[in-house]
């Protein structure tokens, strides 16, 4: 058995010797307690402690049950109740912490089944480390890069190759990246900048001087300690920043902006506009960013002048219409009564959203009961329309996540259009 470096924590020696179990044994074991079929791949997989032909008669009981062909019961793996059946299954899984990573394998299961082998991998490596074998690949790289690290917490990062978490993911890719992040901050330790990300910056910073760029260097050397392949977009931004404050508007986003702008009316352009002048230093494409940002600003001028001629508003209004005529408004038999609480069905400022679509909802085919106005009164058009200007707020899709708001806002459009045309 191998030694586990010094750095290791002690915490977790090797389980201590005890007889091993056999096949049989463990088959008797899982004949007695039916396992879910994730229960017992997660015992196929361990293929270095379970021969062949046992494997191939547990992956008969998981799927066909018991050998009296009575149904296989589901039974969670950490769920066994006696201890001596506890005991023999810590033979195979014994590191600290395997039961609760067991049972995030079966939470996983249920929702999204395709992540578990990633989950089962991590459970094995951990095992493996656990009893001192340290010849998976990653594990030896790790050996033979930690005695070259001096930073200020190596060991943590180290600890997150060889201990890997239970989290989805790639976990051979994820040892790969920490190898790199890891090289990063060692050479960021010893003062070593030739990595291209930093003499890019290194050059870059000479030449700057607009307001916040000390700033957004520091985000450039914090992220390529993590995320180095994130560095680029920043250093681009930077530039443009740069670009921008001396006065230089050549670039192709900045033209196709001042092409835009004069064109532009509704309120808050400007501050759409310095979205693409003065992109912040989250990550992302800046120039996807930008030209996103270009249809939103079109799409907003569209609807501050009234044009409703983009496919998606004309569908929307051709929906509204046909409920619209389908909508009822019931004939009026009295006035409104002189307390106005008499007058609606439900508070529409301060209903709590779930109750208020529901409200809408079952308003159906009645345009007053979904604006939430008693039917059989007489509204007036101001009433109508201080009822719908609440509602829309609350209920438009760009302000409430709820799934069925944009359903409920349709509703009440619809039943506002109805009660206008009406009068």
């Amino acid at each position: 058995m191998l030694c586990l470096p010094a750095w290791h924590k002690a915490s977790e020696p090797p389980s201590a010797a005890q007889p091993p179990l056999s096949s049989h044994g463990l088959m008797r074991l899982l004949l007695r307690r039916r396992l879910t079929p994730l229960s017992a791949l997660t015992l196929i997989q361990l293929g270095h402690a379970i021969s062949i032909p046992f494997v191939n008669r547990l992956r008969g009981v998981a799927q066909g049950g018991a050998r009296d062909g009575s149904p296989a019961a589901p039974q969670d793996l950490i769920g066994l109740s006696s201890r001596k059946e506890r005991n023999e299954l810590e033979m195979v899984f014994s590191y600290d912490g395997w039961r609760k990573d067991a049972k995030r394998a079966e939470e996983l299961h249920r929702e999204h089944p395709v992540l578990v082998p990633d989950i089962l991998d991590k459970m094995r490596r951990k095992q493996q480390v656990h009893s001192g074998d340290r010849s998976h690949k990653y594990i030896r790289k790790l050996d033979a890069l930690t005695p070259t690290l001096l930073y200020n917490g190596w060991k943590d990062d180290a600890r997150k190759v060889e201990w890997p978490g239970t989290n989805t993911g790639d976990w051979s890719d994820t040892a790969e990246k920490m190898f790199e992040v890891m090289r990063t901050k060692q050479a960021e330790h010893d003062g070593v900048r030739d990595h291209e990300n930093l003499r890019e910056l290194d050059q870059l910073k000479a030449a700057l001087d607009y307001e916040g760029w000390h700033r957004d260097a520091k985000r450039a050397e914090e992220l390529h300690r993590e995320h180095p392949v994130l560095v680029p977009d920043i250093l681009d931004k930077m530039r443009r920043k740069q670009q921008v404050h001396s006065g230089d508007r050549s670039h192709k986003y900045i033209r196709k902006l001042d092409a835009l702008t004069p064109t532009l009316s509704y309120n808050g352009w400007e501050d759409d506009a310095r979205k693409v002048v003065w992109p912040g230093t989250n990550t992302g494409d800046w120039s996807d960013t930008a030209e996103k940002m270009f249809e939103v600003m079109r799409t907003k001028q569209a609807e501050h002048d009234g044009v409703r001629d983009h496919k998606n508003l004309r569908e929307l209004d051709e929906l509204v219409a046909r409920l619209a005529r389908n909508m009822q408004v019931p004939s009026a038999s009295a006035p409104v009564p002189e307390a106005s609480a008499s007058a609606v069905l439900w508070d529409a400022d301060t209903l709590p959203i779930q109750r208020l679509i529901e409200a809408v909802l079952a308003g159906k085919a009645c345009a007053l009961s979904c604006l939430g106005l008693q039917p059989h009164l007489t509204h007036p058009r101001k009433t109508i329309r201080a009822r719908f200007r609440v509602l829309a707020i609350r209920l438009h899709p760009d302000k409430e996540s709820h799934p069925q708001a944009t359903e409920a806002f349709v509703k009440v459009r619809a039943a506002h259009d109805r009660l206008m045309a009406s009068e």
